[in-house]
Parts: C-alpha cells; sequence; structure tokens
C-alpha cells in the first residue's frame, strides 16, 4: 500500500494548545480556523448535544451575516474540542475574528435563561436527522467560555506555530535577539517589558528570582507560551569551564534555600529545592554545533553573585551545581505550576576559580545561538 501522507495538524502539539482561533491551514481562496473550545486531551469535551446546538445556531448566524456568502463550512471536530470554521480569504483576519467573536455572543445569549430548544433554528425532524440530541444550556456554556477567550484574541494569536518565550534579565542578554526582527512590538505589563513578534515573545525580567517569577507569571497568563527558554549570563564553578562556554540546566537548585543549621539542611522535601528542566527541551538546547562547548547539569540560582573561590566550592559540594546565576529556579519553579515546559541555559561569562574575568559581551554568542536553533 503507498504510504499516505501525514496531515499538517497532527505536526501541531496538541498537548501545549490552548483555547482559541487558529489557522489550520490555506489551500488556494479558503482558510481552515481551528476554534478550540477546550484544552486537548484535558476532559470533559464537549458533549454530542451541546456541540450539535453550537453547530446549529453559529452557522446560521455566520452564514446571515453580512459575511455569509464567503462562509465555506462550520462543523465540529472528531475530538470533540472544538469547531472547524472556513472562510473565503477575502475575509480580512481581523474580520474573521469579529465575526467568531459576534457568533459567540449570538450562541451565548440565543433563548435568554429559559434554554427553550425552540430557539435552536432546524431542530424539527424534517430539518435535523438527529432532531432530539440537543443541549442549549450547555452551547450556552461553552460559548460563554469561548467569549471570554476571545476577548483578547488577536491577528498575531492566530498561529498555529509555537510561541516562544525567551527571557533575558538584563538588555545585554536580549539585545542582539531583538536586532534579529524588525516587527517586534513593545508590550509592557505591570511595568514589566516584553518584546512580541510572530511566534516569539522576549521578555526582560530584571534581575534576580522575584522579578524572574514575576515576568514568568505575567507572561504565562498573558501569551501563554508553548514553551519558555530562561537564558542569559552565568559564573562558572568548575575549573574546567571558560568565558563563553554553555551550560543547560537539567535541573536548578535555589542556594537562597537554607536554615543555617547545616549546609545543605533543610527541613522539606528535596522536591522544594531542585527543579527539573524539560527533557527535550534541554536535549535540543544541548545540540552544540562548531566551536561550541555544552555542559549539562544543575544550575543554581540566588539572589548573589558569588566571587569568593571558597563560597563557590562550598556550593558545589552542597548541591553539585556546576554554575551559577540569578532566575532559572525561580523560572522552573513557575513553569512546574503551571504545566509550561521550560529549560534554562547560560554563556559563562566569568570564571572565579581560573581569574577569568566578568565579560558581559559574550551574551551576544547565546542569543544567536539559540535564534539559529529555534527558527532558522
Amino acid at each position: 500500500m503507498k504510504e499516505l501522507r501525514r496531515i499538517a495538524s497532527f505536526d501541531v502539539n496538541h498537548d501545549v494548545l490552548v483555547p482559541g482561533m487558529y489557522i489550520s491551514r490555506i489551500d488556494g481562496d479558503v482558510v481552515t480556523y481551528d476554534l478550540r473550545f477546550i484544552k486537548p486531551n484535558t476532559p470533559p469535551f464537549m458533549s454530542v448535544e451541546a456541540a450539535h446546538t453550537i453547530e446549529h445556531l453559529f452557522a446560521t448566524f455566520v452564514r446571515n451575516s453580512q459575511f455569509g456568502s464567503e462562509v465555506v463550512y462550520f462543523g465540529p471536530m472528531g475530538c470533540m474540542t472544538g469547531f472547524y470554521l472556513l472562510l473565503r480569504n477575502t475575509v480580512s483576519y481581523e474580520d474573521a475574528i469579529t465575526l467568531v467573536r459576534d457568533a459567540l455572543d449570538f450562541v451565548a445569549l440565543s433563548g435568554g435563561h429559559s434554554y427553550d430548544h425552540s430557539y435552536i433554528p432546524g431542530n424539527s425532524r424534517i430539518e435535523c436527522g438527529n432532531y432530539l440530541a440537543h443541549d442549549l444550556y450547555g452551547a450556552c456554556k461553552l460559548a460563554n467560555k469561548m467569549r471570554v477567550v476571545m476577548e483578547n484574541w488577536s491577528v498575531a494569536k492566530l498561529s498555529y506555530r509555537p510561541l516562544v518565550l525567551i527571557q533575558g534579565a538584563m538588555m545585554v542578554e536580549i539585545a542582539d535577539l531583538l536586532k534579529k526582527r524588525n516587527d517586534f512590538k513593545k508590550v509592557v505589563i505591570n511595568d514589566f517589558v516584553f518584546y512580541v513578534s510572530d511566534g516569539l515573545v522576549i521578555s526582560l525580567t530584571g534581575i534576580g528570582m522575584t522579578n524572574a517569577t514575576i515576568a514568568t507569571t505575567i507572561a504565562i497568563n498573558h501569551f501563554h507560551p508553548s514553551y519558555i527558554i530562561n537564558q542569559g549570563t552565568a559564573g562558572a564553578h568548575l575549573p574546567e569551564m571558560h568565558v563563553g562556554d554553555f551550560v543547560v540546566a537539567e535541573k536548578s537548585v535555589n542556594i537562597n534555600i537554607n536554615f543555617g543549621s547545616d549546609d545543605a539542611e533543610i527541613p522539606l522535601d528535596n522536591q522544594f529545592k531542585f527543579f527539573d528542566g524539560d527533557k527535550d527541551l534541554v536535549k535540543r538546547l544541548s545540540t552544540g554545533g562548531d566551536g561550541i562547548r555544552i555542559f549539562t547539569g544543575i544550575l543554581g540560582s540566588g539572589d548573589l553573585f558569588s566571587r569568593n573561590e571558597n563560597q563557590i566550592n562550598r556550593l558545589r559540594n552542597m548541591y553539585g551545581e556546576i554554575a551559577e546565576e540569578m532566575e532559572c529556579a525561580g523560572v522552573y519553579e513557575v513553569c512546574k505550576h503551571f504545566g509550561v515546559p521550560c529549560a534554562g541555559i547560560r554563556v559563562i561569562s566569568n570564571n572565579e576559580i581560573t581569574k577569568e574575568a566578568y565579560q558581559p559581551d559574550v551574551a551576544s554568542r547565546l542569543q544567536d545561538y539559540l535564534y539559529n536553533l529555534l527558527f532558522d
């Protein structure tokens, strides 16, 4: 039997999809939009009855709208997590979003508070092949949830391309990334700065774990990234490391957590001390290339910058960490709670053991590596 060509939708990572409106494919002059009402593989899914009712109401509304002649099809996904809406490309992306919002309003408000099925168009035995399988209450409930999702939806969010969030604590750690594109839009949320482009958000977190955790929480709630890369500079804690080498954080440890009674002694389970990077992302970041040396291991995070060799040896002996910076553990902890894949990577900017002085300019080396790895 001839090998079947894999369809494009199977290449979308459904584990990281969130409810929303996405462009699934473009065939000639027809644009297929996926309206994801439910996060994939996260029950409860849409009931057949509620989805059936939405199909009748939504389709009736859009075909009676100003774009009625441009509507090709509307119907449910077999996985019962949403619907397909096919429009001619004469409908702009902005108008398509507005049309979906208006249709959801129509569905959500149908029947007022009575949920009388007589409000459902085409619900008789003559008009419908399964006319008893309707649930107006369930349809209104689903539509109301989707209305909230669509409130702030924009053209920039229509792409199924994974949205990558790359973080840097200082401007020198993101400046070269910002030079890679000329269409970044600066967004400020609660005094935290983000630069937004297609499939990419760059976050200037500020220095330290408090800033990093706040910035990460804001980014997850506002941008819904598919995954997060926390990157920047770090100090080496191994004599064989040199300025310009990379460190990928298989784990990150909060080196601030210590009650002082004994080194590394803490009356909590280790799950509160060490946090794992996403294994697939760690592997991807460890790809390397010509002239690039990459170490993998434990990255220590704390609101300090150790310059004393005795302190460095103490931290290495306590936690097994191989380099030190100031944000990664906080980001890993936030991502753990929100279920967002995350990995940290640093370029060595100094080594107090070998007396290699601090060189902030090496930050550009890591930024070039990341952009080429993730987007080229």
